[in-house]
């Protein structure tokens, strides 16, 4: 057992009521994009949070939501802008409360990273600076009485958290967002009261705070902009020593802007842990903190727990990829691991967030046909006579669909023969899992080893398979049923050149041989790589 992670904490702060978490174990406001179009909660949203609080999570955080509408940055981002949202929330928080979890939301709004092409509304920010990687399109700044109107709007969206029964409200003070913005010149330069980087930010807390007084209330700061002109770490730190901090439980750190994305969610090449250091700066402060960045194994969560380095984790793509990795954490069990592809992550502003090496993520109301356990009577009814042997399905490929159709298969109750042509698992994710740029995607190789053993799946290497007569090879084989996951064909030599008639050279390579021919540069060194230093 992870010894810190299991321990108990007490957030709650200068008399306000306290909350006891069960662990130290979070999740992170990371979107999906399971909401409506309205920003309400749904039934699969529902069921994505409340497996993951069942899962054993300490408090389980919806995601980054928006407290106007002209704040919206996703089609279908949560919002806390209406008193309409409540009813679903409080459905929500109920099931939550019923799992032994505390229920949080983080508010939000996107300022110059909203667009009016997502909203509908034209977005306005501190100052009129347009953000080129959410779309360009310039923000109207704001007046002074705006701000004190926008102000207003967060404290309402707590109101309503406090009434759908959140237990914790996280206001959103980094990632290139609006409080964010105030506080950095580059998106501020304004010469009224809110030029001051700490003005708009302490209004927004103290009336978050005065509109829920007894719930828990913190902020999530990013510990650097991550760009050249942008907030480094000791300039964060400067402006965080002038936050309104009595009246906050907990400060929630992670890293990044809207033009700096690497540092909000990294890539694998990324060392894990990789913002500890920053972290231990805040210290000073005297409250509890919350830690992200490439936290995705129990032990880079011990490490950070175990140094002091803070008080309890936020978790997003570690338990996004498998619920189970909470008790992988909190007690040794096997778990699905995220393998920091950030396919999640790429897919936020194109729909609906799934993930790479787990499909069930999102789709619980999804039905998933299972093998048959029944035969059909002498009359031909199905279900009538109980099989006396469970089906054999025969799984051709042992890529990544392969090897989850052998492992749901096997799960189901089937017996399952994977049939690879080659000499090992992983098709062509396994070249990939050699290169020094995804230094965790063996680790999904290793799991379904790991799995295909548990279920008893037979696996059969160097077993090429004559597809074109799948019926005579379920015959040959003694199979009830075939699955076909050879992936698909390569373009034949000399395949036609787009923009023309003419032919590729016989010359052209396959980046896949071409590797495959270099064994010694797929073993280079996987080691993750440390973080730069903070951009001044």
């Amino acid at each position: 057992m992870t010894h810190h992670a299991s321990q108990p904490l007490i957030l709650g702060r200068n008399g306000r009521p306290a909350r006891t978490l069960r662990n130290r174990l979070v999740s992170s406001p990371m979107e999906r994009n399971y909401g409506t179009t309205d920003g309400r909660i749904t039934a699969q949203y529902t069921d994505y949070l409340v497996a993951r609080a069942r899962a054993g999570l300490a408090i389980v955080t919806t995601e980054a939501t928006y407290v106007r509408a002209d704040g919206k940055g996703r089609t279908h981002q949560l919002g806390l802008h209406t008193d309409a949202v409540l009813p679903g929330f409080r459905e929500l928080t109920d099931a939550i409360h019923a799992t032994g979890a505390l229920a949080a939301v983080e508010i939000n709004h996107g300022g110059r990273t909203a667009q009016s092409a997502v909203s509908g509304l034209p977005p306005v920010a501190p100052a009129a600076v347009p953000c080129e990687v959410a779309g360009g399109e310039l923000p109207r700044a704001l007046s002074t009485r705006e701000c004190h109107e926008l102000v207003d709007a967060y404290a309402q969206a707590a109101r309503r958290a406090v009434a759908a029964g959140f237990d914790a409200i996280s206001i959103h003070g980094g990632h290139g967002y609006l409080v964010h913005q105030f506080m950095s010149a580059r998106t501020n330069g304004r010469s009224d009261e809110f030029g001051a980087p700490e003005h708009f930010a302490n209004l927004v807390i103290r009336a978050v705070r005065a509109a829920a007084p007894e719930a828990l209330v913190g902020i999530r700061l990013s510990v650097l902009e991550g760009v050249p002109d942008g907030l480094g770490a000791e300039e964060t730190l400067e402006v965080v020593s002038r936050l309104d901090l009595e009246a906050l439980d907990f400060l929630d750190l992670s890293a990044g802007s809207y033009e700096a994305g690497e540092w909000i969610v990294q890539s694998g090449e990324w060392r894990p842990g990789v913002l500890a250091d920053y972290a231990r700066a805040y210290r000073r402060f005297g409250l509890p903190l919350g830690l992200a960045g490439r936290l995705n194994s129990p032990e880079a969560i011990e490490a950070v727990l175990a140094d002091g380095v803070c008080d309890f984790v936020s978790l997003g793509r570690a338990v996004h990829a498998d619920p189970a990795f909470v008790q992988g954490v909190l007690d040794g069990a096997p778990y699905r691991p995220c393998i920091a592809c950030n396919v999640c992550i790429d897919n936020l502003g194109l729909g609906q967030v799934t993930c790479t090496v787990n499909p069930a993520v999102g789709r619980s109301r999804v039905p998933v046909p299972a093998p048959r356990l029944v035969a059909a009577d002498d009359a031909g009814r199905p279900g009538a006579v109980v099989r006396s042997s469970p089906p054999h399905t025969v799984v051709l490929g042992a890529g990544p669909a392969g090897l989850t159709a052998a492992r749901e298969l096997a799960e189901a109750g089937a017996r399952v023969t994977l049939l690879e042509a080659g000499e090992r698992i992983g098709g062509q994710f396994a070249l990939a899992a050699g290169m020094r740029p995804t230094p965790d995607f063996h680790r999904y190789l290793d799991w379904n080893r790991a799995e295909l053993a548990r279920l008893g799946v037979e696996v059969r290497l160097g077993a090429a398979a004559d597809v074109r007569d799948l019926a005579g090879l379920a015959r040959a084989l003694g199979a009830d049923g075939i699955v076909l996951a050879t992936g698909g064909t390569r373009p034949a030599p000399g395949l036609p050149v787009t923009g023309g008639r003419a032919k590729a050279p016989d010359g052209v390579l396959d980046v896949r041989d071409w590797l495959a021919a270099r064994p010694g540069l797929l073993a280079g060194d996987r080691r993750p790589k440390r973080a730069p230093g903070p951009p001044r």
